[in-house]
């Protein structure tokens, strides 16, 4: 699996990225450019349940983006982790970098309250 996929949706100002592939050494260029572009304009909720593939430098980009997202007052909400994805970001000891939700409303809630 070496490619990313993904569609955007707008609800009340907040981007919804649905993803679907890897996020990988080979998709991490692209995925930092449309990423960066979006946190320019606000927040971002990213849907990674149809994600297959999220190697170590595919974590890595996403602390990067959390980190960068909110250096400029933004967030980077993730949505659907799998549960490994998580025990591994746990063991890596980034988890702590990540805010998770289980919905999009979920998301709007917390960046209306965030700041």
């Amino acid at each position: 699996m070496s490619t990313l996929n993904y569609s955007i949706e707008d609800r009340e100002n907040v981007k919804i990225v649905h993803l679907s592939g890897a996020i990988s050494s080979i998709t991490r260029v692209d995925f930092e450019i449309m990423m960066e572009d979006l946190l320019a304009k606000g927040n971002v909720i990213l849907n990674l349940s149809r994600v297959g593939l999220v190697t170590v430098t595919g974590l890595t980009t996403l602390v990067d983006l959390s980190t960068s997202a909110r250096k400029k007052g933004k967030r980077v909400l993730i949505m659907g982790m799998r549960p490994e994805l998580m025990k591994m970001a746990d063991r890596l000891d980034i988890y702590d970098h990540f805010s998770f939700v289980e919905t999009i409303e979920e998301g709007q809630l917390k960046l209306r309250y965030y700041t």
